[in-house]
Parts: structure tokens; C-alpha cells; sequence
């Protein structure tokens, strides 16, 4: 719904996998990639969402001047290559 005070909408939050990485996939969790998981299973289990406070007329702005703080530049996957002896 439309955000009120104390509350927020879908709509406030960015995606920041979705907003740096365009057209990928996007799975977090990827057995064909990463070497140390046995199976083919391959999903998103995480999510790191960016608020967007820089959209006219929000009520719940932080910093009080109605632009973002933090925009989203890049977001890589980690810890996908095989440590020996695990």
C-alpha cells in the first residue's frame, strides 16, 4: 500500500542485485558455479534492498533532505571458488 509514517511500500526499496546486474539470473545460492556445492540447485535466497527516500513526497526520509543516501553500484557474488581441503 502507500507508505505512511512508519511505514513503507515495495516500491520505496531497490533491489540492488537487480538494479547493478540487469538481465542476470541473480542467484545467490548456485551449485553449477560453485565448486564447494554438490547438486544443481540454483536460487536467490538473499536479498540486499537499498531504501529509496529520494522520491518526492516521502514521509519517512532519515537524512531530511529527500535524497538518497545510498545508491547501488555493484554487486558480486563471493566465496564461489573451491578452498582446498574442504
Amino acid at each position: 500500500g502507500s507508505g505512511g509514517a512508519g511505514r513503507s511500500s515495495t516500491s520505496d526499496w531497490t533491489d540492488a542485485w537487480l538494479e547493478c546486474r540487469r538481465g542476470e539470473e541473480g542467484y545467490t545460492y548456485d551449485a553449477k558455479l560453485n565448486g564447494m556445492l554438490r547438486g544443481n540447485l540454483r536460487r536467490r535466497f538473499d536479498r540486499c534492498l537499498v531504501w529509496n527516500n529520494d522520491r518526492e513526497g516521502s514521509s519517512s526520509s532519515n537524512n531530511g533532505g529527500g535524497s538518497s543516501i545510498l545508491s547501488p553500484v555493484r554487486c558480486d557474488l563471493i566465496g564461489t571458488e573451491v578452498i582446498p581441503g574442504v
